[in-house]
């Protein structure tokens, strides 16, 4: 799994998500091997696949902090090429004209440091949904022309074509051989269309899959943020048909818990961190609503002394858990 740390999950969900997993070049090549056309992907040495996003975020190049940039080479031919991956969650009509953006500067980058010959540039949109992408990939169709014009402009109008899975219409069982890469997927399109509980129902079907503690650990930290109604023991119950993975998921609450503390202090959030006013508020959130949620837990964990201060004294005007939730978001944790 990539370095993006659980912090990010818990605050940009479907971003987060999205880049703890697709970061890894073992990710994204399974994903492209499968989505792109089998003509791109049989010439691509997918053992050259690098992640050089870092490159061009400090070069301000990306369009947005969830594109991601790779470099691989084809065959036994020297030719660069890049994958653009823009993680989408709504639906963009003009996604060519800002592909083609963004391509432009990669090429002029490239020129400007390497000369000629311009290498490959293949942008590819994961759309998360939940609206179907219901508007063309291809550039030329931008332009509108009344037929009359068309002939007369064709030669001078770009072409330029994007990729797209379009998650709404994704359905796991398309998918030839059993990977970790289905569970991602359908977790993103059942987490965009609410259906959390319903995936994990999905999940427990699939006893021959196997996954990472640490992909388990990231998708479970992406269900609990996407949807924060929910419990962990819920999703752990929904698993109880896979005995395997439901064993796998119990070792999860104590390590985001202690995770959760130990991104506070990462975070540069204040060393006057106090355990007794830390271990009030859970007491006073425990007798208020029951069973506190250990994702709430873990955000309460991550409060500097001063923040905790304050959740101890509004705690007996908040009347929900959605409530704590939305104080934990004011305070940014």
């Amino acid at each position: 799994m990539s370095s993006v740390q659980d912090s990010d999950i818990i605050h940009h969900p479907n971003d987060g998500y999205f880049k703890a997993v697709f970061s890894s070049p073992a990710h994204s090549a399974d994903f492209f091997q499968r989505h792109l056309p089998a003509p791109a992907a049989a010439v691509i040495d997918w053992t050259s696949l690098e992640n050089v996003s870092a490159t061009y975020v400090s070069d301000d190049i990306q369009v947005s902090h969830s594109d991601l940039v790779f470099s691989a080479r084809t065959g036994d031919r020297e030719v660069l090429l890049y994958l653009i991956f823009e993680h989408q969650t709504t639906v963009d009509r003009a996604m060519p004209l800002r592909l083609l953006h963004y391509s432009l500067r990669l090429l002029t980058k490239h020129h400007k440091e390497s000369g000629l010959p311009l290498p490959v540039v293949i942008p590819f949109v994961l759309h998360q949904g939940p609206d179907t992408w219901n508007v063309s990939t291809c550039l030329e169709d931008l332009f509108d022309l009344p037929e009359p014009l068309q002939a007369a402009f064709q030669p001078f109008l770009p072409r330029f074509q994007h990729g797209l899975l379009d998650l709404s219409l994704y359905d796991p069982a398309s998918e030839e051989q059993q990977s970790a890469q289905r569970v991602v997927l359908q977790l993103m399109k059942m987490a965009r269309q609410k259906r959390v509980l319903e995936f994990f129902d999905w999940l427990a079907r699939e006893t021959t899959l196997r996954l990472t503690d640490a992909l388990l650990h990231t998708s479970l930290m992406y269900a609990l943020s996407t949807d924060t109604t929910l419990d962990l023991q819920q999703l752990i119950r929904k698993l109880s048909t896979n005995p395997r993975m439901q064993k796998q998921a119990m070792s999860f609450p104590e390590r985001l818990l202690l995770q959760g503390r130990e991104e506070g202090r990462e975070e540069g959030r204040e060393e006057g961190y106090s355990l007794g006013v830390l271990k009030t508020c859970l007491r006073l959130a425990t007798r208020k609503w029951g069973a506190v949620p250990k994702l709430l837990e873990a955000r309460i964990g991550a409060l500097d002394y001063t923040q905790l201060e304050r959740l101890s004294e509004d705690l007996l005007d908040l009347g929900t858990l959605n409530d704590l939730t939305d104080w934990l978001d004011k305070a940014g944790a």
